[in-house]
């Protein structure tokens, strides 16, 4: 991944604003955030891209870009509305420069963390492979399932380290944890019945009309383990 020196950057962006459609100087609007050429830095509220090293930060912790085995790597993970606004700001940024994303990445904390990022990753074919098994059309989920195992792949080659035997590992798991949520998601449904039926057995029994408590008492019983 070739890093921008700071002509390489003003170039670019003095490019970008005669391209603007609203032709306006102001070169903010055109990436989102404020370039400071003396330091060659983006900076907006909480969010940092230094094109020189090719790395950007949300909250000066949260790693969002960074060079790994010479691919350019993006973190797509959706920690909060702001870290997603600083995604978007990033992503107008590197379109702008013409730079190019190798490949993005769910790392849920930060790129600084690889081996939570494999985790995660894991967890998420997992899931896949689950929803796949059970789905009218199996070709639904293919293509995501294919795109997870590139990066997996790729987070192998980076060092983070999983075997075949800890993928199929965390299928079962997942299957397993499917059957337990259908499991309580049952017996729930048991309970509010049941609970329902006693609330208008007790109505009868008293002679009372109908009222919103018996209802609201059913809702509730969502909080009751």
């Amino acid at each position: 991944m070739k890093n921008l020196t700071k002509e390489q950057v003003v170039k670019a962006l003095e490019n970008a604003v005669k391209n603007s459609i609203k032709q306006n100087p102001a070169i903010a609007n055109v990436t989102g955030a404020n370039y400071q050429a003396r330091s060659n830095l983006f900076k907006k509220a909480n969010f940092l891209f230094n094109p020189e090293t090719m790395t950007a930060s949300s909250y000066l912790w949260w790693s969002l870009l960074q060079t790994v085995n010479g691919k350019l790597v993006f973190n797509s993970y959706s920690y909060s509305s702001q870290t997603a606004k600083h995604q978007s700001v990033l992503r107008t940024i590197l379109r702008t420069l013409a730079v190019k994303i190798d490949i993005e990445i769910e790392a849920p904390h930060g790129l600084q963390d690889l081996t939570r990022a494999m985790a995660h990753m894991v967890s998420l074919y997992a899931e896949l492979r689950v929803k796949e098994k059970y789905a009218r059309d199996e070709g639904v989920y293919k293509a995501q399932i294919k795109e997870t195992v590139k990066k997996i792949d790729f987070l192998r080659s980076a060092g983070c380290k999983v075997s075949d035997q800890q993928l199929s590992d965390a299928v079962v798991n997942a299957e397993e944890n499917r059957q337990d949520k259908l499991i309580r998601g049952k017996a729930m449904k048991e309970r509010r019945a049941k609970f329902s039926g006693q609330m208008l057995e007790k109505m009868v029994v008293n002679g009372g009309g109908l009222s919103s408590r018996p209802a609201a008492a059913v809702r509730n019983l969502s909080l009751v383990k």
